[in-house]
């Protein structure tokens, strides 16, 4: 039940939470833009068509391996959270 409930909790908070803060964060707007900034420099390149399909590819792996350690460290970080409020409730009672 309460793995439900964490679950629960964690996918609305991916949902609001976190989409309101990208609009928001300084520090993301900045990443960001220079991401937007270095993929227009990249496009006015003459990379031939297999050249850029291949550094595409590499970065693409990259970037996946971020988001899953990003949703992994996310999750665990918010379990930790619940589990510390549960146990400071179950000190009081």
């Amino acid at each position: 039940m309460m793995e439900q409930l964490l679950d629960f909790l964690w996918e609305c908070s991916m949902e609001t939470t976190i989409i309101q803060a990208q609009r928001t964060d300084c520090r993301y707007k900045e990443a960001e833009a220079y991401a937007q900034k270095v993929q227009k420099q990249v496009r006015k390149k003459k990379f031939l068509d297999k050249h850029f399909q291949a550094i595409d590819k590499a970065i693409s792996a990259q970037n996946n391996l971020a988001v899953e350690y990003g949703r992994l460290a996310y999750c665990q970080g918010f379990r930790d959270c619940v589990r510390l409020i549960v146990e400071a409730m179950d000190e009081k009672n």
